[in-house]
Parts: structure tokens; C-alpha cells; sequence
């Protein structure tokens, strides 16, 4: 299973934990209604991919596009972030909430 911590509001890096020497792809988004409110055609903020190194960890940064970015700022209220990492056979999905 792959653990990502220390989800922050300001969409910073991100360790990850998994098996050693895999790929992983992480995704970044919020509902789908919130993408709407803010003026978002989907609900996917960021997505990459990394691989984890020898020692079963790595740090990724998960950075949106400069539109997307501005409308996150300009954003009232909160929204619920879903980070999603998978990977071969395994997933895992973290929540968090971004606020202004």
C-alpha cells in the first residue's frame, strides 16, 4: 500500500512510502461540484509520476498549472483535496481539505 503524508493546503511536496523501485502515478483533485464553482472544467488540480527509490520512499511535488493555481486562489470557502497514488496492483488515497 502506498502512504502519502503531510497533505497540506498548499499543495507541497509530498512523501510517499511503497515498495521499493516502483512507479507510481499520483493525482491530485477535488469534487467535481467544487471544480465547478471555482470555474474548473474537471476536478484534477495536478497529476505525476514517480518512482520510489531503494530505500521505499521519495518526495514529489504535485504542482497545478498556473490557471488552475490562480482559481485556487481566488476560491471562497473550502474544498475536500483527494491525493490517489497507484501503482501496479496497489492504491491508495489520502484526504485534506484546502480552505481560503
Amino acid at each position: 500500500m502506498y502512504v502519502a503524508t503531510n497533505l497540506c493546503e498548499s499543495i507541497g511536496g509530498e512523501a510517499i512510502a511503497g515498495p521499493p523501485l516502483k512507479t507510481v502515478s499520483l493525482r491530485l483533485s477535488i469534487s467535481k461540484a467544487a471544480a465547478e464553482r471555482i470555474g474548473l472544467k474537471s476536478g484534477l488540480l495536478a497529476r505525476r509520476t514517480a518512482s520510489i527509490g531503494a530505500d521505499g520512499s521519495s518526495q514529489v511535488t504535485l504542482k497545478p498549472k498556473r490557471a488552475v493555481a490562480r482559481k485556487l486562489r481566488a476560491m471562497r470557502g473550502s474544498a475536500r483535496l483527494t491525493l490517489a497514488a497507484s501503482g501496479g496492483d496497489r492504491t491508495d488515497t489520502t484526504r485534506g481539505t484546502v480552505s481560503r
